[in-house]
């Protein structure tokens, strides 16, 4: 017997239906519907209205279909679809095919062979070897067909085809083939082998461990890599080595980390250690002294703090600010003294220690000014196809001589006029398009597993995964980051998530909820009828067999009364329902 609390109503999904409950929330369970109304009267013709239901029901009858498999024991806790009887899942060379693309994903998120160069001196040129049988699984396992079962895909190919195009109309036609060459075989295969070899919620549980173990290199390599400086920067040339390149990085990739702490189940001594490495990365992040990564974590934890349910803001309010003191005070004053610099003159108040950070950090705002109007110049002057990706700086230099000037030689350290600049209007469009699809599609996975405490991991992984893209969305303000790999991999991974989720979604058994009359209780109108309808849309050939219903009557006191889709008993004309009604010949 189940205790019910409370019946929340919402609209059905299905054309044509009549939307009374959404949900019937037990002491531990929530059980999510849809209902299609068929009210059984004396000649089973008749069907009546919201109203008239409650007013002649006394008492509900829930009916639990399949109690024991589809109610799990504890919220949080979701049971992956059983994808066995899909020959595509189960193809060896589909497999074999993950795989490599989780080792692609470390290989990339951590830069481990970055790391290895730089110290031996010895290129282990793994990406040359597994990127082919990425492709070979891709391309004969159904991989493009998975992969525009969403539009984010889209966006991401026609972008690449643009580069392409712009190679005729680039100011250097032989260094924009070399650009966009590379952007084709390393960066453009992220988002299709992601999307289109990650099948089912489990991998992608799975390529987020991933990420979340190359967060852990990251973290430690800048640890022991770091340079003797005022600044943290690695000490080997790389895509990270460049303090506001790995602040940027680690804004991304930390959130995932927190996965790890949030997530139900997870072993005490992989959270503690998740939470010791997300502490470390923060401290690395203001050690950076990357004023845009200050401002992008800003905006990351206001992001969290609208997302978090109302108990957990308060405990951010609490500790957020805490913590933040606490990094600060144990930053060097240089560091300090440039994260609190902005303008493009120095003050003279200032103490002798901080005069090389103070000047540093003028100069670096006054290159970025500069670059910054230049690229909204290119922009305007060459809207359709732009100067030819990556010849900002051939372009603005050219322009400075032929002005009589030094060129700045800089690239745009802004992501998104980089592409304007670069790519035309139409080649921004599409870097835009690509990264709304992924907060849209993270989003709606979000609202749908809030709504359950059985997919309580997904919301947190969605969530987290918006969090971390919220900063590094501000951080790229500031970085020439238009052609790198992050957006096409996130957009990747949200579509292999959105194909899950709706899998996961579908395999809830729907609850039935039957409106009668207690035979025990007093007598009442004809008896009325609701009955759930099953609105999974994804079959499975080897679902059990439901076992026998298990009922309980509730009195309809514990409903409370009835409320339209705003809330009010007004809503749509429907007043509010009356007491039980007395004895009544049947």
């Amino acid at each position: 017997m189940y205790s019910i609390r409370h019946l929340v109503k919402q609209r059905a999904t299905y054309p044509g239906d009549r939307a009374l409950l959404q949900a019937v929330v037990t002491k531990r369970l929530v059980f999510q519907a849809s209902f299609r109304f068929h009210a059984l009267s004396d000649s089973d013709t008749k069907t009546p209205d919201r109203q008239s239901i409650l007013k002649n029901a006394d008492m509900i009858e829930v009916v639990s279909l399949n109690a024991t498999s589809s109610l799990p024991a504890a919220p949080g806790a979701v049971q992956p679809v059983d994808l066995s009887w899909d020959p595509q899942y189960q193809n060896p060379l589909r497999r074999l095919a993950f795989y490599v693309v989780l080792v692609i994903v470390f290989l990339r998120f951590s830069t481990l062979q970055e790391i290895v160069a730089a110290k031996t001196g010895q290129q282990l040129y793994l990406l040359y070897l597994l990127v082919p049988l990425g492709w070979l699984g891709y391309l004969t396992t159904g991989g493009p067909q998975r992969t525009f079962l969403r539009r984010g895909a889209f966006f991401w190919v026609a972008f690449a085809a643009w580069m392409v195009i712009d190679i005729p109309f680039s100011e250097w036609r032989g260094g924009t083939a070399g650009y966009v060459l590379t952007y084709l075989k390393t960066d453009l295969p992220m988002v299709l082998f992601v999307s289109g070899l990650v099948m089912g919620w489990k991998e992608c549980r799975q390529v987020l461990y991933v990420i979340a173990a190359g967060s852990v290199l990251n973290v430690v390599g800048g640890r022991l890599l770091m340079r003797d400086d005022y600044r943290v920067s690695m000490d080997f040339a790389g895509t990270i080595a460049n303090s506001n390149d790995f602040a940027a990085h680690l804004i991304l990739v930390l959130p995932v980390t927190m996965f790890l702490v949030l997530r139900p189940n997870t072993a005490k001594i992989i959270r503690v250690a998740a939470l010791g490495v997300i502490v470390m990365g923060l401290y690395l992040i203001l050690g950076t002294a990357s004023r845009g990564a200050m401002i992008s974590m800003g905006v990351a934890a206001l992001f969290l703090f609208i997302k978090m349910r109302p108990k957990a803001r308060l405990a951010l309010l609490v500790a957020a600010p805490v913590a933040a003191l606490a990094l600060l005070a144990s930053l060097p004053p240089q560091t300090l003294a440039r994260l609190t610099t902005f303008s493009t003159t120095i003050t003279e108040d200032s103490a002798d220690i901080d005069e090389h950070a103070q000047a540093d950090a003028s100069e670096s705002a006054a290159v970025r000014s500069y670059v910054f109007y230049k690229s909204l110049y290119f922009t305007l002057h060459r809207p359709l196809f732009g100067v030819g990706p990556g010849q900002f700086t051939v372009a603005e230099g050219g322009l400075s001589k032929s002005e009589g000037k030094r060129g700045s030689w800089h690239e745009t350290h802004n992501a998104y006029t980089q592409v304007s600049s670069e790519c035309g209007i139409p080649g921004l469009i599409f870097f835009l398009g690509g990264l709304f699809s992924i907060f849209k599609l993270l989003n709606e996975i979000w609202k749908k597993s809030r709504m359950d405490p059985r997919f309580r991991e997904m919301e947190i992984a969605t969530n987290l995964l918006m969090v971390g893209l919220m900063g590094y969305c501000t951080a790229i303000i500031f970085l020439s980051h238009g052609y790198r790999f992050y957006l096409p991999t996130l957009t990747g991974l949200a579509v292999a998530m959105s194909v899950a989720a709706a899998r996961e979604f579908a395999q809830i058994q729907t609850p039935m909820v039957r409106v009668g009359f207690n035979p025990s209780g007093p007598r009442v109108a004809p008896a009325v009828r609701v009955q759930a309808f099953q609105t999974q849309s994804v079959r499975t050939p080897s679902a059990p067999t439901p076992t026998v219903p298990k009922r309980t009557y509730i009195s309809r006191k514990d409903i409370g009364p009835w409320r339209g889709a705003s809330g009010s008993p007004k809503q749509a004309g429907v007043p509010a329902p009356q007491g039980p009604p007395g004895n009544r010949r049947p």
